[in-house]
């Protein structure tokens, strides 16, 4: 006595069949996105992944919110470091004032 009856073998057969390619292609993305958060250049990811053409990889990986926040962190951690050497103007800088336009376009008539 078989536990599945043959149609139900049938219908889960092909329904994973179905499936696996769609699961293989998701792992790929998955992979990409998670080794470019994890700061892999995206030049080994293409070779990781068969790419001939680097527009394919960056297809397949997305870049998080939060690797952003951390690198831009990272760059103002650089920036705060650098000494700066900033001294004042010697003089108060000259106040421009514009002269007026002369107005433009027809004249109105009056009548």
């Amino acid at each position: 006595m078989s536990l599945i009856s043959n149609g139900l073998r049938l219908i889960f057969t092909c329904s994973l069949s179905l499936a696996l390619p769609c699961i293989f292609h998701i792992a790929r993305h998955t992979f990409a996105t998670m080794s470019l958060n994890n700061h892999v250049p995206l030049e080994t990811i293409q070779k990781m992944l068969g790419h001939s053409d680097i527009a394919t990889t960056q297809i397949y990986a997305r870049l998080l919110d939060k690797t952003i926040s951390e690198d831009m962190v990272r760059m103002r951690e650089k920036f705060d470091t650098i000494p700066v050497d900033i001294k004042p103007l010697p003089e108060p800088p000259v106040t421009f004032t514009p002269e007026p336009q002369p107005k433009r376009g027809r004249p109105r008539k009056y009548s």
